[in-house]
């Protein structure tokens, strides 16, 4: 700080005499300009904090849904819920399979 105090007390030379004002008005823009930036960036943060808590309750709550889905595709396979208990498995067989075993029938 005493630096600055120092230099502000010293004789200004008539050649830097117009500069001062110059350089003081560019800085005042500088600093406006950085506050304006700053301003814009906190609030491109907001967003982006927003959307991704926004994406983070999506994310949950998928992952709510599956496990709730994947509890009640295993309620439907157990045996005892099954409406084909004790009977022989009844899985999907491609076409092209059952084409082969039919021909291989007759």
């Amino acid at each position: 700080m005493e630096k600055t105090t120092a230099a502000a007390e010293v004789p200004r030379q008539d050649g830097n005499a117009g500069e001062m004002p110059s350089l003081q008005q560019q800085i005042t823009r500088l600093h406006q300009e950085l506050g304006r930036q700053q301003s814009l960036w906190a609030d491109v943060h907001r967003k982006l904090q927003s959307h991704m808590d926004a994406l983070r309750k999506q994310n949950r709550e998928l992952r709510e849904e599956r496990g709730l889905q994947r509890q009640q595709w295993e309620a439907g396979k157990k045996p005892a819920a099954s409406p084909h208990a004790g009977r022989e498995s009844h899985t999907l067989v491609p076409k092209a399979h059952l084409c082969f075993c039919i021909i291989c029938i007759v």
